[in-house]
This record gives structure tokens, C-alpha cells and sequence, in this order.
């Protein structure tokens, strides 16, 4: 039935449609409360667009990692400033901030788990104020790391400190790491995805359900939810050509949504909490 009512509000009042859509947050994570006797389980579930398809109004989803885990990476190091001209009586930051990232990059190759992804990135460096016979006290590096493992993400996340910290001991220095933001990967449960995928079932003709072969490096901070309660991230194909006639990538200014299919998410976060409810 439910289903059935969002469609037909859509050819009534297409703006009621989108606007229900946006009402349910569908880009975030949705708490579905199932009840079990006098027991009350919650779970998550998340629907946000995705750019390859091939036509609109296509569900895709997965099991297992869908995101990668994404946290910022600030290393501050504080050497001694000097002349150039006398830099044995100076600490280099500089060569203190290379040495660092040079050291980095051997984590994911030689530390990392050879069948989970990780990627670590060196974005950044800032040090002194572009004087060409001034040594600067301090140096700090940007960047970020990415993974789909929390236990892999805890690992890398520890060695860069350590190796930042030694690196500046080496040279009588000393390093401060800071992680400012981040979150964990967005991690689909079985048995969460497959109630889920049976609701959408009765709302998406069998043929628009694709199941994905690959997960994505990018971050979601409704990871956080995912890892106190089952839940499932699933995408809705939506992206249309501008109006040069080219489909734009996510984060672009002329990406465009096709609003007409919009509908689609909420009928399924509808069936879905219905569906809990009978059981």
C-alpha cells in the first residue's frame, strides 16, 4: 500500500513528494524500530544518490563495507629556528616534515593488510613565511587516511604517530599528531540488507534492484550509527544531465537530480519500518 500512495502523491503534487523525501533526511541515516515481544531492536538504514547508472530511479546496494573511513590528519612539528647560512645551530623542520612523509608512505604497502584497502595521503605542507635565508621553528603536515577496517584504520592511525614522533626525535625535534575529524567505515549488516532489499522489493521493479560489485573509498559519517546499530546504506541512481547536455560528477556545481524519482527512497524507508513492525 505504501508503496502505492507516494507514487500517486508524486503525479498529484510532485513538490509534496520531493518535499517528504527531504523531510525523511534520506541522505542520512534513518533509525527503523522493529518490534519482538516486549523487546524494541533499532537498526539504520541510508539511501543517498549515486552518478553511475544506467537510467533513473535505480536502487543499488551491497553487503559489507560500502565506505571507506576518513579522518584528517594534522602532524605539527616543532624544531629551532635559524640562519640558512648556519644550520647546525638550527632544527629543520623541513627536512624533519620529509623525512616524515617519506616514512608514511611505506605504512599501507608494508603494514596494512594486503586484501583491505587503504589509502594515505600526504595533502599539505606549511613552514615558515617564504623568506629564503630563514629557518622556520615549525613545520606542519595535512592529510588524510582512508580504509575499510576499523581494525586497520586503529593500526595506521597508531603508527603514524609513532613514526611522526620518532622521525622528529631522530633529529631533536618533536611531533604532535592530531586527528581533528574523522569517522569510522560504513559497514552494511547481512541480515539488515537483506530485510531491507525485500522492502524495496515491493516498491522497485526487480529489474531497477542492482547489486554492487565494488565499494567506495569516499567517507559518510553515518558510519557512526552503522557501528551501534545493524544497519544498511544503499544508493539511488538520480543524476541527469545539466543543461549542456553533460552529466556532472557528485560535489560539482552542475551536478543535477532528477527530483522525479526522489519518491522512490521514502517508499522504501516507509515499507521498511512496516515490514518490522508485522513481523
Amino acid at each position: 500500500m505504501i508503496h502505492k500512495i507516494l507514487p500517486l502523491l508524486h503525479k498529484l503534487h510532485p513538490a509534496s513528494a520531493t518535499q517528504m523525501y527531504r523531510r525523511t533526511k534520506c541522505h542520512f541515516v534513518h533509525y527503523i524500530t522493529q518490534y519482538k515481544k516486549k523487546s524494541r531492536q533499532k537498526a539504520a538504514a541510508s539511501i543517498r544518490t549515486l552518478q553511475h547508472g544506467t537510467k533513473s530511479g535505480q536502487l543499488f546496494w551491497k553487503t559489507g563495507a560500502v565506505f571507506a573511513s576518513s579522518d584528517c590528519i594534522e602532524i605539527h612539528i616543532h624544531g629551532k629556528g635559524g640562519h640558512a647560512s648556519t644550520p647546525f645551530l638550527a632544527i629543520n623542520p623541513i627536512l624533519i616534515a620529509a623525512e616524515i612523509i617519506n616514512s608514511l608512505q611505506g605504512l599501507v604497502s608494508r603494514e596494512s593488510t594486503y586484501n583491505v584497502p587503504a589509502v594515505l595521503t600526504v595533502t599539505g605542507i606549511t613552514a615558515g613565511n617564504g623568506a629564503y635565508n630563514i629557518i622556520p621553528n615549525s613545520a606542519t603536515i595535512v592529510g588524510g587516511l582512508r580504509t575499510q577496517s576499523l581494525e586497520v584504520r586503529s593500526h595506521l592511525l597508531k603508527r603514524m604517530e609513532e613514526i611522526s614522533k620518532q622521525c622528529a626525535a631522530m633529529y631533536g625535534a618533536t611531533a604532535e599528531m592530531k586527528v581533528p575529524s574523522g569517522c569510522p567505515p560504513v559497514i552494511n549488516d547481512p541480515t539488515m540488507t537483506a530485510d531491507f532489499i525485500t522492502a524495496a522489493k515491493k516498491v522497485f521493479p526487480a529489474e531497477d534492484i542492482l547489486e554492487l560489485d565494488h565499494s567506495s573509498m569516499g567517507g559518510e559519517d553515518s558510519s557512526y550509527f552503522f557501528t551501534e546499530v545493524p544497519g544498511c546504506y544503499a544508493f539511488l541512481y538520480n543524476s541527469i544531465p545539466s543543461d549542456d547536455g553533460k552529466e556532472y560528477p557528485h560535489h560539482n556545481g552542475r551536478f543535477c537530480i532528477d527530483d522525479s524519482v526522489l519518491y522512490l527512497a521514502s517508499a522504501v524507508f516507509a515499507q521498511a519500518v512496516a515490514d518490522q513492525i508485522c513481523k
